[in-house]
């Protein structure tokens, strides 16, 4: 059996998981929140840090600003992905006004911007409005699995 280790993010627990008990949405022995949450989670600097140090699970990280219109452009294609690749990958909102030590840190050009860490590096980044098939294409290449897009739901939207 394969197994992942997995970051709470209500508690920041690590977690490990069974892959075979994905689809029943495994729940942290700490705190009892869901592993896999069904939305991205927003996530400050001591979040960000646990879940690339000791999540198993790469992490996308979508890096916003209030200010931008391709950040609120993006949301609905966000959440979309964040339900096709439950389980393949963590999914989290950055803001990047508010935590500005991250911004900094990654040294980003243009918001929105998109990084998947793997093994707690910066594997991958996008920037900038993408259609819903160029950022299901993008996440496919860098986490190298194929997904049919899970239908939007509209009661998730942030």
């Amino acid at each position: 059996m394969e197994y992942e280790m997995l970051v709470c993010t209500h508690c920041l627990a690590v977690n490990r998981a069974a892959r075979d008990h994905f689809s029943n949405s495994p729940l942290c022995a700490s705190c009892g929140a869901t592993l896999l949450p069904e939305r991205p989670v927003d996530a400050d600097l001591e979040l960000f840090q646990h879940l690339i140090v000791e999540s198993s699970l790469p992490v996308v990280a979508d890096f916003w600003g209030a200010w931008s219109t391709d950040s609120h452009a993006m949301v609905s294609a966000f959440i979309t992905m964040t339900q096709t690749f439950k389980g393949d990958a963590v999914f989290i909102k950055i803001n990047s006004e508010s935590e500005q030590v991250l911004a900094g840190r990654y040294d980003l050009q243009d918001i929105p911007t998109f990084i998947l860490f793997k093994e707690g590096k910066e594997y991958h980044r996008l920037s900038g409005e993408l259609t819903e098939q160029e950022f299901k294409a993008w996440l496919e290449r860098y986490l190298r699995v194929k997904r049919e897009i899970v239908s939007f739901n509209p009661n998730l939207v942030l």
